[in-house]
């Protein structure tokens, strides 16, 4: 997949994440404006700088704790086998199976 088709691809998908944001936020002003009046959307508009807010810092710690675990992923020693990386270039993380070690007990008696 080329460079500028992979950059499209995932612009359009937050652009549409966005729309569906705003649109979600429209919606839920034309409500309040019927239930509560000019009251309820002046109060909705003091609140939404700060749903704003709390949704960069949400987005924010997500994207960054996502890129960690690609970038800790990408370097771990699983993904540099040989057979970890499929024909298209992927990172396939395979589970490497423990070996069975036979577990004794011991009996003492007192």
């Amino acid at each position: 997949m080329s460079l500028t088709r992979q950059y499209f691809k995932y612009v359009s998908q937050n652009i549409f994440g966005l729309l569906g944001t705003s649109c979600y936020i429209l919606a839920d002003t034309y409500f309040i404006s019927q239930a509560a009046g000019t009251d309820g959307v002046a109060l909705l508009n003091l609140c939404l700088p700060i749903y704003n807010f709390i949704f960069a810092i949400g987005s924010m710690l997500g994207l960054g704790a996502a890129t960690r675990y690609a970038c800790l992923l990408y370097t771990s020693d699983a993904a540099d086998e040989e057979d970890s990386v499929d024909s298209g270039g992927r990172r396939i993380i395979k589970k490497r199976k423990r070996k069975k070690t036979k577990k004794t007990r011991v009996l003492t008696v007192l």
